[in-house]
């Protein structure tokens, strides 16, 4: 696997807070063909 680019920390780090006290119950991920994650 590649590596991962963050371009916008603070925002990705609030995300992953709400993902976190959300529950994985609430996530749904979309992948494309070349691994991009929506």
């Amino acid at each position: 696997m590649g590596n991962v680019v963050i371009v916008d920390k603070e925002s990705f780090e609030k995300k992953k807070r709400i993902f976190s006290s959300d529950g994985f119950q609430k996530i749904h991920v979309v992948s494309d063909f070349d691994r991009t994650l929506t």
